[in-house]
C-alpha cells in the first residue's frame, strides 16, 4: 500500500465518517500558531523560500515552508503560498520545516534559537543529479535547514529528509538525572498499524531505520528544554509534530496516541491525537494536538 505523507498545513478537507452523529462528537483540539507577516526589532521571523535546481535532465522547482512551531499548526491564510512567513518570540522553538518537491512533501521538526531582530528562511539543498532526482524511489534526498537571511549561514544543521542518510544520531544523556522517553506504536484490530514515535532530538534523528514507519525508540535526555520531534503514522497516513518539552530529572515519558473521529466546526473529521506522558504520574506534559487526516493526498 502507498504511504501518504501529511504536512501539517491548515488548509485541510473534511474526511465524511458514517457514525456517530456530529452533535454527538467531540470537538477536536488542534493548537494554531497565527501568521504574523510584521517583522520587529523585538522579535524573529521566518519563511519559506523558492528555488529552481538545475541538474543533468532539466531542472526541480522547490518551495519550502514553515508548517507548525511548537506543537501548533500554522494558520496560512486562504490562497497564500506556502513561502509566507511569520513571527518567532526570542528564544527556543520546535519548528516543523518543510519542502515541496513535485508530489513529494516531507518535513522535518527541528530546534531553532531564534534571536530578536534575525530574519531565518527555510532552505533546501537537492542533488545534482538528475537520474537521482527522477527516479530514486523514496524521493530526491534532500537537505533540509534554516539559515539566517542576511548572512546565508545555516543556524541549524542540514538534515536529510530521509533518515537513513543520517551522518549523526542522537547521543543518550548518562548519570542519574537522565530522564527516558519512548515510542509505541502496533496493530489495532486485524491490520491496522498506528503509533506515534521520536523521530528526533534537538536537530538529530534518533534512528537510521529504514522506511517511514514509527520507530520503537527510547531514548535518554538531560534536565532541561528539548524539542521533541514526533513521527505518527496512521494505517497509510504519515506525518509530523514539533513539540517542546521540559524534561525534568530522572523523569520517565511516553509518547501516547488515539484515533478517532471528532468535530471540526460542521464537519466529522477523522484525526490521530498525540500527547505526551509523565509516566510516574500519569499528567499529560504535552496535551492533546490533534491532527485531522487530509484526503487531499489520496
Amino acid at each position: 500500500m502507498r504511504q501518504r505523507h501529511i504536512l501539517l498545513l491548515s488548509i485541510m478537507l473534511p474526511l465524511a465518517a458514517c457514525a456517530p452523529k456530529l452533535e454527538d462528537l467531540q470537538n477536536a483540539s488542534i493548537p494554531t500558531y497565527s501568521v504574523d507577516q510584521t517583522p520587529s526589532a523585538d522579535t524573529a521571523y521566518i519563511h519559506g523560500s523558492t528555488a529552481e535546481e538545475e541538474h543533468l535532465l532539466g531542472s526541480t522547482s522547490l518551495a519550502t515552508f514553515v508548517a507548525a512551531v511548537d506543537g501548533k499548526l500554522i494558520e496560512h491564510t486562504k490562497g497564500a503560498a506556502p513561502t509566507e512567513g511569520t513571527k518567532l518570540t526570542p528564544g527556543t522553538h520546535a519548528v516543523l520545516i518543510g519542502v515541496f518537491g513535485g508530489d513529494d512533501r516531507t518535513g522535518i521538526p527541528v530546534r531553532l534559537e531564534a534571536e530578536a531582530g534575525k530574519k531565518y528562511v527555510v532552505k533546501a539543498d537537492a542533488p545534482k543529479n538528475g537520474i537521482e532526482v527522477l527516479w530514486e524511489a523514496s524521493g530526491p534526498p534532500t537537505y533540509l535547514y534554516i539559515a539566517d537571511e542576511q548572512t546565508g549561514e545555516a543556524v541549524t544543521p542540514r538534515l536529510p529528509r530521509d533518515n537513513t542518510k543520517a551522518t549523526e544520531l542522537h547521543a543518550d544523556a548518562t548519570g542519574p538525572d537522565a530522564a527516558t522517553i519512548r515510542s509505541n506504536g502496533g496493530y489495532e484490530g486485524m491490520l491496522e498499524y498506528r503509533g506515534a514515535g521520536v523521530i528526533t532530538i534537538d536537530n538529530k534523528y534518533t534512528t537510521k531505520s529504514a522506511g517511514n514507519g514509527v520507530y520503537e525508540v527510547t531514548a535518554r535526555l538531560s534536565p532541561g528544554l528539548h524539542a521533541i520531534g514526533i513521527r505518527f503514522r496512521s494505517e497509510s497516513w504519515i506525518g509530523e509534530v514539533p513539540l517542546l518539552l521540559e524534561v525534568k530529572p530522572a523523569a520517565s515519558y511516553a509518547v501516547r496516541h488515539a484515533y478517532g473521529v471528532k468535530r471540526i466546526g460542521d464537519k466529522k473529521w477523522s484525526t490521530f491525537t498525540i500527547w505526551i506522558e509523565n509516566e510516574k504520574t500519569g499528567e499529560k506534559v504535552i496535551p492533546d494536538v490533534d491532527i485531522p487526516l487530509n484526503r487531499r493526498l489520496l
